[in-house]
């Protein structure tokens, strides 16, 4: 088995930052067709944030709930440890209640697709002979996958509650704003920064392979012809 070289490399982790793009695009766009008003302003991101959030992290949000990872909040009232979890499908009805229960297959197929686009680019520009090209080349998909969906991660971890008073509420937790102060909602980070890793690398891993299977069986016809 050859070494992947760097056009390989450049031209998989092109696909995976598209890719990673694309599920941030079509979660805002979920949201604007499934949500009244502001995106930013729907349920549940103003159970887990005083002033709701901007589209952009609320479409972050949605496309790693879509990866199993939920908007959490996690503070200390009185002393005792508070978590509070807010699924972004959860609070949807009718067409996005059907979204909700399949929201899991999106980044999975976007995935596997663009590991085979990634190992179909690689075949097509930079194969010299056209030849076989190693399958591990569609879970490189990660190398601009994994950075474009840590960086939406960063900017979508928001202060739940930035310059409040009184009291705030935070799901159904009432507690004085003093004692969110500088606490921020957001997916889990140890969780989020697993599935940023994990889903490029095993499901483009699987859209290398099955197109290199596709590919062998057209070279086979071909040479049975």
């Amino acid at each position: 088995m050859r070494a992947v070289d760097r056009p390989e490399y450049r031209i998989a982790a092109a696909v995976g930052a598209l890719a990673a793009t694309l599920g941030l695009v079509l979660s805002g766009l979920f949201l604007a067709v499934v949500g009244e008003g502001p995106v930013g302003e729907l349920e549940p991101f103003t159970e887990l944030t005083v002033d709701g959030v901007g589209p952009v992290t609320a479409a972050t949000w949605t496309w790693f709930d879509a990866m199993g990872v939920e908007p959490t909040v996690e503070f200390t009232s009185d002393g005792t440890g508070v978590t509070v979890v807010r699924g972004v499908f959860d609070v949807m009805d009718g067409n996005g209640d059907w979204y909700a229960e399949m929201s899991w297959v999106v980044p999975i197929a976007l995935l596997t697709v663009a590991g085979a686009v990634a190992d179909g680019a690689v075949r097509r520009f930079a194969s010299d002979d056209r030849g076989r090209i190693d399958v591990h080349v569609g879970a490189l998909i990660a190398l601009g996958y994994t950075p474009v969906m840590l960086a939406a991660l960063w900017l979508a971890t928001v202060p739940v509650a930035p310059n409040a008073t009184g009291t705030v509420e935070i799901g159904s937790t009432t507690v004085q704003a003093s004692t969110i102060e500088g606490v921020t909602a957001g997916p889990s980070v140890p969780y989020a920064v697993l599935a940023a890793v994990v889903y490029p690398l095993v499901f483009g891993l699987v859209g290398g392979v099955l197109w290199n299977e596709i590919e062998r069986s057209r070279r086979a016809r071909r040479t049975g012809s």
